[in-house]
């Protein structure tokens, strides 16, 4: 029965993905569709609500609308870095219609970001270079290191690895690890941070751990990103509120590294285009923030290929003369596809590749080897086939042995 309450929602509470539910608000396939009805009459809470995709905004703002108006669906956003999505948002090419009316749950003149306060924020501008960083790091006696992208984190890491006295726990988190990797080595470095044995502990991540992730550091670095993302950093720091003093987190450029093109990129324009604030942690600056970030963003409604034509949700969708369902589901997608799922060598996987290979096709095989995946993208993964380290089975790609 529970299993196919994760089909059909057909439950009094359902746990689910932003992705999940919002695709399957433009999905067009009857598997997709079926559980949509259960959603009336419902409380739907948005976690996170900053990671909505800007370039997609004025689809899901659409539809969540409609949800609400026609089908009795109340929305709560939850977030420490709350956007602004009320009224008309001024973008750079076109407008954001956002919802008519947001109701705050916990009013700005109870001041909690300053009653709550835990962490002092310092922006670094003199750019450091990986190896400055690595050192750094081992000058602190915890710390956590969250950086833009995988190769940064990487270098990083093994630089400090070089230069480890051999006495500390470092660890690595990337989205190179699979799902099952992660959740591990996650388990084991907040088993550290709960042991009250003084063991220096030392990590370097990728914004990963940025939501949705407990964990507690006296000192977080954060390479330069938009404001969103640098509060959620420092959500890490003094997390519990324990330390005598205020934890420290810092922002800090890596020398010869841009932010990666696309939304980071605008994030980070964003809050370089911003006044500099007597307080980052005011609800002000924070719609300030999302004010910049909006005017960076070229479009709220993305256009994707469709049948070797490109389109707009809204031109898939808003005129009653053509209404595109199919294209409209194969154009709303919140996380980019583009890329190669392989599945590498950790705990069980061996063993169910090989059930793959003895015809064994069963659907839940295939679920489990999810945890076992990691993306990569085409010009790794054409590397990998060159190289001879990629076999396929049952259509799932796998390193070899």
């Amino acid at each position: 029965m529970k299993k196919l309450a994760t089909e059909n929602w057909d439950f009094p509470i359902i746990v689910t993905t932003n992705v999940q539910l919002l695709e399957s608000m433009y999905a067009s396939h009857p598997a997709s569709c079926r559980k949509l009805h259960n959603i009336a009459h419902s409380v739907i809470l948005f976690d996170e609500a900053q990671t909505l995709p800007g370039e997609r905004l004025q689809p899901i703002v659409d539809a969540l609308k409609t949800y609400h108006r026609f089908f009795d669906v109340s929305l709560l956003f939850t977030t420490a870095s709350q956007p602004t999505l009320e009224g008309m948002r001024s973008g750079h090419r076109k407008d954001l219609r956002g919802f008519e009316e947001i109701k705050e749950i916990i009013p700005p003149s109870w001041n909690l970001h300053d009653k709550l306060r835990r962490v002092d924020l310092h922006f670094n501008d003199c750019p450091l270079d990986y190896q400055d960083i690595a050192c750094r790091m081992m000058q602190e006696h915890r710390v956590l290191c969250i950086v833009n992208t995988r190769k940064d984190a990487g270098e990083i890491f093994s630089r400090l690895e070089a230069i480890s006295d051999g006495l500390a726990l470092h660890f690595h988190l990337s989205r190179m690890m699979c799902a099952a990797h992660l959740d591990s080595t996650l388990a084991e470095i907040k088993d550290a941070l709960k042991k009250n044995d003084d063991a220096p502990i030392r990590v370097v991540s990728t914004q990963l751990v940025e939501a949705g992730v407990d964990m507690d550091f006296p000192v977080v670095w954060r390479q330069e990103a938009g404001l969103d993302s640098i509060l959620q950093a420092a959500g890490r720091c003094n997390r519990e509120g324990k330390l005598a003093a205020l934890g420290k987190t810092e922002v800090f450029k890596i020398h010869g590294r841009n932010v990666p093109k696309g939304t980071l990129s605008f994030a980070n324009q964003a809050r370089l285009n911003m006044p500099e604030q007597d307080d980052w942690f005011a609800p002000q600056a924070m719609t300030d923030y999302f004010t910049h970030f909006y005017h960076q963003i070229p479009t709220f409604d993305k256009k994707e290929e469709v049948n070797g034509s490109t389109y707009s949700i809204q031109e898939l969708l808003y005129s009653p003369q053509k209404m595109m369902f199919d294209s409209a589901d194969c154009a709303f997608r919140l996380i980019d596809s583009k890329g190669y799922s392989v599945v590498v060598h950790y705990q069980e996987s061996n063993d169910l590749i090989e059930q793959l290979r003895k015809k064994n096709l069963d659907a839940s095989i295939y679920r489990r080897l999810n945890r076992y995946a990691v993306n990569l993208n085409e010009k790794d993964f054409r590397a990998f086939v060159h190289a001879g380290m990629i076999e396929e089975v049952a259509g799932l790609f796998y390193l070899s042995d």
